[in-house]
């Protein structure tokens, strides 16, 4: 069975407590999450933590990049305060303790952050995983296309996923281009009427071609996904569309999408066939899947 079917809490149940702490993964767990899902980083002495930011001024009273600390100055970190005082003392987990924790209780999807993917060998997740004997219940996604297409080809035995952004990254600066063009034209047009015509015309014409060719290259996805020879496809779930869906299913891909935080969004993908809703909220989305 797939690690990445059923309800993922995103980084732990991140709602309730502090993201990618053993208590938010607590917190999931004890709210009903089939999963959770964890952020990948590596320290000064390539160690991997569980950490979202490569930065630790948002979640710890840290600050500065995380790669330029050890893992014995990270643990002197408090990365619970953030959230709520009542968690102070929580600490910046490695993966090996929380896939040791794991073991028997739930499913753990692994994001590798792009440094890290780029700067570790695939073999050392494998070695990592097996060494927790999770392979069973583990599931390592990325939005590296390189790395997921490495470690299919070295780690045959690992379920790995290609995670998709609600922007393809070599489309967004353009698209961001489209839409500061068209939110110009619109507040010179509303202020002074000033556009010409053919320029006002050319200015919207050309934002719609920038979103026409992004939701062209969505659909292309879940052959992007097989080429890789992925196992799954990670939309965010604001590109995950009917056509999508379905070409990903016919593929045999696995479909889950990120970060759902609504039951009546949870039930719309599930109709549509994603297999899995990563959220931050797994005890208000868990009624409409049957538990896996």
């Amino acid at each position: 069975m797939s690690s990445l079917r059923g309800i993922i809490a995103h980084r732990g149940a991140s709602a309730w407590a502090p993201e990618n702490t053993m208590a938010a993964f607590e917190k999931a767990v004890e709210l009903g999450a089939d999963g959770i899902e964890v952020d990948v980083q590596l320290t000064a002495d390539r160690v991997l933590v569980v950490m979202h930011d490569d930065t630790l001024d948002r979640t710890t009273n840290g600050n500065g990049p995380l790669s330029r600390r050890t893992l014995a100055q990270l643990k002197d970190l408090d990365a619970g305060s953030w959230f709520d005082p009542k968690f102070a003392g929580e600490q910046i987990p490695t993966l090996q303790e929380v896939l040791v924790w794991a073991r028997g209780r739930c499913r753990v999807d692994i994001e590798v952050k792009t440094r890290t993917a780029r700067e570790i060998p695939v073999q050392d997740f494998a070695r990592l995983i097996s060494d927790a004997e999770m392979e069973a219940q583990v599931a390592i996604t990325s939005f590296e296309r390189d790395f997921v297409e490495s470690l299919q080809r070295h780690c045959p035995g690992l379920e790995v996923g290609l995670l998709i952004s609600p922007l393809p990254p070599l489309k967004l600066g353009l698209l961001r281009g489209g839409l500061s063009a068209l939110a110009v034209f619109l507040l010179a047009h509303k202020l002074c009427c000033c556009l010409p015509t053919a320029l006002s015309a050319a200015l919207v014409g050309g934002f719609l071609a920038l979103l026409l060719t992004w939701l062209r290259e969505i659909d292309k996805l879940s052959e992007v996904a097989e080429r890789l020879q992925a196992d799954a496809l990670l939309p965010h779930w604001l590109v995950l569309s009917r056509s999508l869906a379905v070409v990903a299913k016919a593929r045999g891909l696995t479909l889950v999408t990120w970060t759902v935080n609504k039951g009546f969004l949870a039930r719309y993908f599930q109709k549509l066939g994603a297999d899995g809703i990563i959220t931050d909220k797994p005890d208000l989305i868990s009624g409409p899947y049957e538990r896996t």
